[in-house]
């Protein structure tokens, strides 16, 4: 009787048949399908195999045959044959176990070093990879600084390691991870050398107990007034600056991270002299980031700057979490925070744009079936149209869908500033860096209950009202997004519509925050981005707000006349305001004495906007014709 054929991936398997190196999934669904010859299956061999004889790979990939028990580290008859492979070729040699006991990767070094074959990140149901690394060393001392950032970087069970003298071995030692203590210090444990009979065969009730330290070293999450957990994040730092010009750019990413709804669990400050073109960081800076990951259970990690997006995806790789830089972060906030049909608009253009050059292919796995003449088998003419090129191309057309709506949504704009100017009403608009009080003095004003928070970009859209001063002489005033240093270039072209309402101001009132130790260099950002806009030949009021929360008010008074000739000391909460009005008379009046009597206006024509964004059937009539 002839044996049943069975057919894995095309190929025929037989009782005798060997089959070539390949994946150790396919080594599973072999050993599934057809028991009798998973036996044969050799795995990949992996590292500096050139130079090896043909026997010598065969010797090593029958390492993949080996199963151990779960509750061991290893075993003696593994240990010794790790030694003897290493002690024949002078080279280390290393494997990868999962928690089944099953070899995973089998991989191979010079005489002083090793690496770690590229691994998917995955955990075994916490913090840890659940796989164990057993290597050879041919060398007394301790850990090598790779072997402890690979330890750190793969997150991996234990790491043993098995000194070798001619082909026998000497002693074995444990690494594993370990919690950071408060001090940042503690990242792993080395063990003592022990004899290689002496492993470790408690291994499953060893890495439950290190979870829970893990678990017990993390904060708490923190949660939302709803009960939504907060996503843990770390925040980084890194440039040629001056440390404390870092450490000032990080309080603000901080805001920004809480804004967002991140949980900020650890900070990582890093001044270099040259950055790394890969990563920013150092390589042990990286492996500090990792564990301070691992032990806080960090899901994001945060930079503050804009990261390439080679960058971005080395650093992912590397730590093994999401990885966003801030243009991405104030991104998300923006999202976040936009209520109107307009405002929604804008984000989500300059999300889109900001993800376009992101956007990473698979390979052949992301392809489509190629096409070509003939009705043969196999018959193709190249591989299609990469999914990744579909991807691009759909962004772009959606791209250029929601820029004629906000092309559309900008004429109303423009129909509604025609109208205000054949009324010849004055506009005053205030302008500032972001949760300064610009909305809280808005409101104050006008009477109007525009959101105003202790928060960065509290409100995003512009709002606009009619207001009456003392001298009876009748103003718009608008209110419109908060700046920040280095605005996102993608999110101010977006937002170039919403601000092109500031071009038609008579008076800007730039309010700064007279608390804020960073009012000078926050100050500076606003203007350097009004130039930015050609908005900077508009007549400018300089407001210091928050008088209120100033021991000694007078002290700020010389900052004060160095940054404008006549600025303003006030309290948006408190106090009263007549002293405002009277410099924003004498502003308009410098600019237009003969006051003209205005009709009023529809509060139609001061929104920038209506709720379902659609402007009145009058404004949608005049864009038809």
């Amino acid at each position: 009787m002839q044996p049943t054929q069975r057919y894995w991936m095309g190929m025929t398997l037989g009782p005798c048949t060997y089959i070539g190196r390949q994946s150790t999934n396919a080594a599973r669904l072999v050993r599934a399908a057809c028991p009798e010859e998973g036996s044969k299956f050799l795995g990949k061999l992996e590292g500096a195999t050139q130079g090896l004889k043909a026997s010598e790979r065969a010797a090593l990939e029958r390492l993949y045959r080996r199963r151990l028990d779960q509750n061991h580290a290893a075993t003696p008859e593994l240990v010794r044959e790790l030694a003897l492979r290493s002690g024949e070729l002078r080279r280390r040699v290393g494997v990868l176990l999962d928690r089944k006991g099953a070899v995973t990767h089998v991989f191979v070094g010079d005489a002083s070093k090793i690496e770690l074959p590229e691994l998917k990140t995955s955990r075994a149901g916490g913090r840890l990879s659940g796989l164990r690394w057993l290597v050879t060393t041919l060398r007394d001392g301790d850990p090598t600084r790779a072997e402890l950032n690979a330890l750190v970087r793969q997150r991996l069970d234990l790491l043993l390691r098995i000194r070798v003298e001619e082909t026998e071995p000497l002693w074995t030692q444990e690494v594993h991870l370990a919690p950071v203590d408060e001090e940042g210090r503690g990242v792993h444990r080395v063990g003592p050398q022990q004899p290689p009979h002496e492993v470790r065969r408690d291994l499953l009730e060893f890495l439950r107990l290190l979870e829970q330290d893990f678990e017990r070293a993390a904060p708490r999450a923190r949660r939302t007034t709803d009960g939504r957990r907060l996503t843990p994040a770390l925040l980084v730092a890194v440039g040629t600056e001056p440390r404390h010009v870092l450490e000032r750019g990080l309080g603000e990413l901080r805001e920004l991270a809480l804004g967002a709804g991140l949980d900020v669990k650890g900070e990582v400050v890093q001044r270099r002299q040259r950055l790394d073109p890969q990563t920013l960081l150092g390589r042990g800076k990286v492996a500090d980031l990792n564990a301070l990951a691992l032990t806080h259970d960090a899901q994001v990690v945060v930079f503050d700057c804009e990261l390439a997006p080679r960058q971005q995806v080395a650093l992912e790789d590397l730590l093994g979490i999401d990885v966003r830089d801030r243009t991405q972060l104030i991104l998300d906030l923006f999202a976040q925070r936009a209520r109107t049909h307009a405002g929604k608009l804008q984000v989500e253009c300059a999300q889109l744009r900001y993800q376009l050059p992101r956007l990473l292919g698979r390979g052949d796995a992301m392809t489509r079936i190629g096409g070509g003449k003939g009705a043969g088998f196999g018959r193709t003419k190249g591989a299609g149209e990469k999914k990744l090129e579909i991807d691009r191309r759909r962004i772009r057309d959606r791209i250029a869908q929601m820029e004629r709506e906000l092309s559309r949504l900008g004429h109303q704009r423009q129909l509604r500033r025609r109208r205000r100017a054949k009324n010849q009403l004055p506009h005053v608009a205030l302008v500032g860096y972001t949760n300064v009080g610009k909305s809280t003095l808005f409101n104050r004003i006008t009477g109007a209950d525009v959101l105003a928070k202790d928060q960065l970009f509290a409100s995003l859209d512009p709002t606009l009202r009619q207001r009456r001063l003392p001298s009876g002489r009748r103003v718009v005033l608008s209110d419109t997004v908060g700046f920040i240093r280095d605005l996102p270039e993608d999110l101010l072209a977006a937002f170039a519509a919403t601000l092109d309402e500031l071009a038609d101001a008579s008076l800007l009132v730039h309010v700064a925050d007279a608390s804020d130790e960073e009012n000078l260099n926050r100050i500076e950002s606003v203007r350097r981005l009004l130039e930015e806009l050609g908005l900077n030949e508009i007549p400018e009021l300089l407001v210091f707000n928050k008088a209120d929360l100033l021991e000694e008010p007078e002290l700020l008074r010389p900052l004060m006349h160095t940054l404008a000739a006549d600025p303003l000391l006030i309290s948006a909460k408190e106090g009263s305001l007549d002293e405002l009005f009277e410099r924003i008379e004498e502003r308009l009046a410098a600019q237009d004495p003969e006051e003209v009597e205005a009709e009023e206006l529809d509060p139609e024509e001061l929104d920038p906007e209506q709720p379902d964004g659609l402007g009145s059937s009058e404004l949608e009539d005049a864009l038809d014709r």
